[in-house]
């Protein structure tokens, strides 16, 4: 489903991280029926529908587990699907400048991330969508490194107050 994420310049990555993560956890049902309110609401229907389209989409696909044998998974992932999967149709019209599709994948040395870049030629060139990768791979870094930003909650499964209220209980202990 599709949600806009705000990002402030005086926020810190990991709050950002923790407050968007928080709000996307509160989206009754998971998002479902988000495209319902464009279509059948009057009020919220002409707000979205005025809205521009985003000129990046990023879609993440999932977390798929190395598990046991086939016969223990309800399923598994074709081997000729590669990394993320099929191909793209030349001829097939982008519905964004960019689309960046990424899926966790469990390996022997643990979750691997996978990630791929899509664009429109016209929208951007190879050196520039080269340039986005290595910003996207550097704040993936730095929110993921021991001692970031995102090192305290953001990366946590708990919200923000669990996080806050565990902190106060064991800070002088």
């Amino acid at each position: 489903y599709p949600v806009r994420l705000e990002a402030a310049a005086d926020e810190p990555p990991g709050r950002t991280v923790a407050r968007i993560r928080d709000a996307l956890g509160r989206l009754p049902d998971s998002g479902i029926g988000h495209g319902l309110l464009r279509h059948l609401t009057a009020g919220p229907g002409a707000e979205l529908a005025a809205l521009p389209a985003p000129a990046l989409a990023f879609n993440y696909l999932g977390r798929f587990g190395a598990g046991g044998g086939a016969d223990e998974r309800p399923w598994t992932a074709a081997p000729e699907a590669g990394v993320l999967g099929g191909a793209i149709d030349d001829d097939l019209p982008m519905a964004h400048a960019v689309e960046l599709n990424a899926v966790t994948r469990d390996t022997p040395e643990g979750p691997a991330l996978h990630t791929r870049f899509t664009w429109a030629p016209a929208a951007l060139d190879e050196a520039a969508v080269a340039a986005l990768a290595r910003h996207w791979i550097t704040a993936l870094k730095t929110l993921a490194a021991p001692d970031g930003p995102g090192a305290t909650s953001a990366l946590s499964p708990l919200s923000a107050e669990q996080t806050a209220q565990l902190d106060a209980r064991w800070r002088n202990r």
